[in-house]
């Protein structure tokens, strides 16, 4: 008779360390890889690092789009004026919070008739503009809340809740 607790155990130990091992190259791989399945990017950006501090998992991402658009005049631009860094939240990942660390353009409108000289590179498959968190996180967010209305006195301090 075959014995299914020791195969269960040999192999057992090695699924683990398969993916032990297959976590450990996926994280080497994310320095500098453009995207991967449990974390997908638009075109253009990539995955610079990864790291974590105690309350959440940051994730550094730069883009290396050589042009953008001016959202006055749509006139594409490369000149670039200077970087700018956004720290939008993402949906959590096994409980934890992940925090993007957003590297992006400025660049020079050259369109002589527009009013806007400076304008930041817009990512609007991942984030819209002025948004602390991204559209998966925004999207999540209000499936959630379709399920579980929230009161408007539910939103209010706590020193004016009734008890």
């Amino acid at each position: 008779m075959y014995n299914w607790s020791s195969h269960f155990l040999v192999n057992g130990w090695g699924f683990w360390l398969n993916l032990l091992h297959f976590s450990q190259n996926l994280y080497w791989r994310w320095q500098g890889m453009p995207t991967t399945p449990f974390f997908p990017l638009p075109e253009g950006l990539e995955i610079t690092s990864v790291s974590e501090t105690p309350e959440e998992v940051l994730v550094r991402v730069t883009s290396h789009r050589k042009t953008s658009q001016c959202p006055l005049c749509s006139t594409p631009s490369s000149a670039i004026h200077s970087y700018y860094r956004r720290h939008p939240l993402d949906l959590p990942c096994a409980g934890r919070p992940i925090r993007l660390l957003l590297t992006v353009k400025k660049f020079f409108c050259r369109e002589a008739t527009c009013s806007r000289k400076i304008f930041t590179e817009r990512l609007p498959d991942l984030i819209s503009a002025s948004s602390r968190l991204t559209k998966r996180l925004l999207l999540a967010v209000n499936n959630f809340s379709t399920y579980w209305p929230i009161r408007t006195s539910d939103l209010a301090s706590p020193s004016s809740r009734r008890c």
